[in-house]
């Protein structure tokens, strides 16, 4: 209902005015109006909430406890919206979960990344200390035409389809070849079960020549150079005897 006004009469004590009678009905017409908007019904002010200079104060279960809702001092005029959606505030120091959220230029400090039955994780970026970054690093993922996977430093993984400039390669595996920059095989690899004995490539400095040499665990150890079919093996030269 609208607010019900009580009439005064046009001048004092001028017998137009509402009676002491209707000025009651009137007046608790009002307050009954005033408790159901406030929450309550007409004889109960709205137990659960009350008001206060700083905010609104939300009764608990426990008197002892209540929630009180403010605002910070604004420095300009501000407008907050409340989304058309039901959910939960999201407060910057609890433990919650998000949903379909869409996060521009976010900073993010140490995240951890779970996996699907939300037991184990990783640190997804642990930065370097203060003192071991010097500059802003942007860190760029490759365009990808279909799911890929991630390569750590000690993880095993398999790398396709990567050209790797001027690697630096500590004892490596290599399976069955190694090809040219054509694609073509210039080297074939053939393993040997328990194998103890192998060759050994050594460079030379100026005025002396590079060396292949038998090596392993044996004592001695021939060299075997074997050709193809009726193939010969041709030295290009050969040492003055």
């Amino acid at each position: 209902m609208t607010r019900r006004n009580l009439s005064v009469g046009s001048s004092a004590n001028d017998g137009t005015g509402d009676t002491l009678r209707q000025a009651g009905i009137k007046i608790n017409q009002n307050f009954v109006e005033i408790y159901r908007k406030l929450g309550g019904d007409s004889d109960i002010l709205m137990p659960g909430i009350s008001f206060d200079s700083d905010g609104i104060i939300f009764e608990g279960n426990i008197d002892d406890h209540e929630t009180r809702l403010v605002v910070e001092s604004p420095t300009t005029d501000r407008v907050v919206t409340i989304p058309n959606y039901t959910g939960e505030l999201v407060i910057d120091s609890d433990t919650q979960t998000l949903k379909n959220k869409t996060i521009v230029d976010p900073k993010l400090i140490h995240p951890d990344l779970y996996d699907s039955e939300n037991a184990n994780y990783f640190t997804a970026f642990k930065p370097f200390s203060a003192s071991g970054m010097t500059k802003n690093i942007n860190l760029n993922i490759p365009i990808l035409t279909d799911s890929d996977t991630l390569v750590t430093l000690t993880s095993v993984g398999t790398l396709t389809n990567k050209t790797l400039t001027t690697p630096i390669i500590n004892s490596p595996t290599i399976g069955t070849l190694i090809n040219d920059a054509n694609g073509a095989e210039i080297i074939k690899l053939t393993a040997t079960a328990s194998a103890a004995n192998e060759i050994t490539i050594a460079n030379a400095a100026t005025s002396a020549g590079p060396t292949i040499s038998s090596s392993g665990t044996d004592t001695n150890i021939s060299l075997n150079l074997t050709a193809k079919g009726t193939g010969a093996i041709r030295p290009s030269k050969l040492a003055p005897v």
